[in-house]
């Protein structure tokens, strides 16, 4: 019933955040318990597509690296210099990138709620990256495997630079 269905999809989002050795609850999970109550991975996954979708097709066509550029941005909680020794690539070279997201894709990375947005189109692709395959969502290069929030710093701000 509804309940071993419940417990089937903690299980399920357990083990794709590495959770084996803990007991879990749906409501232990935050936002991915949440995320995957209802079940419905195509409509989490058309939901990706379509938030990261203009940046993928731009990825494809000119092969270049936004999407990567986009996760470690946000992994990073938009300060830049980590960001581009994450990247190993000049300040420079970030900020020419991220202006590039804004210009081709209309990421407007100063909003919380795109940048809401774009972190949960990538977390519900690492949630299962076969279907997200199979949907046409790359994986982003150089980009954490296993979801998860990275470590809050008090000292900085979402969009710090």
């Amino acid at each position: 019933g509804r309940r071993y269905a419940e417990a089937r999809r903690t299980l399920e989002v357990g083990r794709s955040l590495g959770q084996h050795d803990r007991t879990l609850t749906l409501e232990s999970l935050g936002v991915y318990g949440i995320l995957y109550q209802r079940g419905n991975r195509e409509e989490l996954l058309r939901f990706a597509l379509r938030v990261l979708g203009p940046i993928l097709e731009y990825d494809g066509r000119r092969h270049t690296a936004l999407l990567e550029t986009l996760d470690a941005y946000l992994a990073e909680r938009g300060v830049l210099r980590k960001t581009a020794d994450r990247l190993n690539v000049h300040l420079n070279t970030l900020r020419g990138r991220l202006q590039r997201l804004h210009d081709t894709a209309g990421v407007d990375l100063a909003d919380a709620r795109t940048r809401l947005d774009l972190q949960l189109a990538l977390e519900i692709y690492r949630f299962d990256p076969h279907a997200a395959r199979q949907s046409g969502i790359p994986a982003p290069r150089g980009g954490r495997t296993v979801p998860g929030p990275a470590a809050p710093s008090p000292a900085t701000s979402p969009v710090a630079s």
